[in-house]
């Protein structure tokens, strides 16, 4: 099973093309989620994105709620898909003040899943 989780704002360019691709991802097997942080968050966007990856969408109002959010979407995804053996790889490609003070970059415990 393959799954994007996004955390954003949804502020981005080009809509259509992100809808597009998104909706390819979930033709070929890989699901996406989206988490709204910021209080200017672009809901209706990050939901569009959602259903078109065939995933959920939620609403982080606070910092402390990210955890919860990402373990409930990796215990729905353990139980919509067969186990793999794979590593799970984070990558953060803008920075957010969200992620202040967190090493993406550096190693952490292999997770499997």
């Amino acid at each position: 099973m393959k799954h994007f989780l996004i955390l954003t704002d949804g502020i981005a360019g080009d809509a259509e093309a992100i809808l597009a691709y998104t909706a390819d991802l979930a033709k070929n097997g890989i699901t996406t989620s989206t988490v709204a942080v910021g209080e200017d968050s672009e809901q209706s966007f990050l939901e569009h994105i959602a259903i078109a990856g065939q995933g959920h969408h939620h609403d982080a109002a606070r910092v402390a709620e990210l955890p919860r959010i990402v373990l409930e979407g990796d215990a729905r995804s353990a139980r919509a898909a067969p186990w793999r053996r794979s590593p799970i790889r984070i990558q953060r490609l803008k920075a957010h003040e969200v992620l202040a003070g967190v090493d993406v970059a550096k190693p952490r415990p292999r997770s499997t899943g």
